[in-house]
């Protein structure tokens, strides 16, 4: 049980004073841990192991750098593409209620939080060794997506392609490709929780029980936890069958997107290709009704404080389908680079 934050908040300011280096015979852990603890020597980054925070031990706490490194292994945490009650053991649902608690914890402490998933680092070790190289540096935890190309539109919105990672997207709100229970496992879902934490799920499962499951085309918001932008917003696409109401139901869920930043008041959002990916939808239809329901937004908005909407896809195939379908909209008008 969690004693109080307020106490928690002091105790842990005082004690983040005095350490400074990882202590001596540290108990071996895990092979996941390990590994991890291997990249950190290796990095040169002082940390302490198997601190307690708020009664709870959290497998890194790097003092100098003001950051929290959680290893999310298979056996206590499950599978990380699986995020339904059923799909996970009573265990693994307690442990991460505990992390998400946890790591609202740790952000209103000033702390950094991340999560290592051990499927990630079996898979792609090198990625997880850059990003904490990153972290460590002070930089962004991945390199920020590279614009291809750009329109600006006469409302003075910017429409851009962008090939690189959505989750890093340094903008006021991402748009995940949700379905409607809000079960983030696979694709840009999973690799949105797993880089933002399971406080995103925790708070899509809590939006979920108060509202009920979301419509094909209807959207919901929450927090963004570790990631750089600031908000979330999940759309729910259609899956592909016949195509005779899908490009509808995308136009929706993607007007939605927008005008649901535009109520924030966010000035930037970068979406993915929504339902292109296992939902089966063709990816040049998508390309132009995404593009096309933003120019509608712009000129039903010419007001709105949403300056820049990026199209963020990290696959080469989905990169390039956006920027022909920018060329055959915009021709000589569209902007390289």
């Amino acid at each position: 049980m969690m004693r109080r934050p307020g106490r928690d908040l002091a105790r842990l300011s005082k004690r983040l004073a005095t350490l400074a280096r990882r202590p001596r015979g540290a108990p071996l852990v895990s092979s996941l841990e390990d590994q991890v603890a291997a990249m950190l020597d290796a990095l040169g980054a002082p940390y302490v192991r198997q601190h307690f925070l708020a009664g709870v031990a959290v497998d890194f706490l790097l003092p100098e750098h003001r950051l929290v490194i959680e290893c999310q292994g298979t056996w206590y945490h499950g599978d990380p593409a699986r995020y339904r009650r059923d799909e996970l053991t009573w265990a693994q649902r307690r442990k991460r209620r505990q992390d998400a608690a946890l790591q609202r914890l740790c952000r209103r402490a000033g702390l950094r939080w991340v999560e290592v998933w051990e499927e990630d680092l079996r898979r792609r070790p090198e990625s997880i060794r850059q990003r904490l190289r990153s972290l460590l540096a002070g930089d962004p935890e991945s390199t920020m997506a590279e614009r291809i190309c750009r329109h600006t539109t006469p409302e003075g919105i910017e429409l851009a392609v962008h090939h690189g990672d959505l989750t890093a997207e340094d903008v006021d709100a991402i748009v995940n490709a949700a379905n409607g229970h809000l079960s983030h496992g696979g694709g840009v879902a999973g690799a949105i929780v797993r880089r933002g934490g399971q406080v995103i799920q925790e708070a899509s499962d809590a939006y979920v029980r108060q509202h009920g499951p979301l419509a094909t085309g209807a959207v919901a918001l929450t927090e963004s936890g570790s990631l750089p932008c600031r908000a979330v917003i999940h759309a729910v696409g259609p899956v592909w069958h016949r195509g005779e109401v899908e490009p509808d139901q995308l136009r929706q869920a993607v007007r939605s997107s927008l005008e649901l930043a535009d109520r924030e008041g966010y000035r930037s959002l970068a979406m993915p290709a929504i339902s292109s990916g296992i939902f089966g939808f063709p990816k040049p239809l998508c390309a132009e009704i995404l593009i096309d329901t933003a120019l509608a937004f712009a000129v039903a908005h010419p007001d709105t404080p949403l300056r820049e909407i990026r199209f963020t896809n990290f696959d080469q195939p989905t990169v390039e389908v956006f920027v022909a379908a920018f060329e055959h909209r915009f021709g000589e008008s569209l902007e390289r680079g």
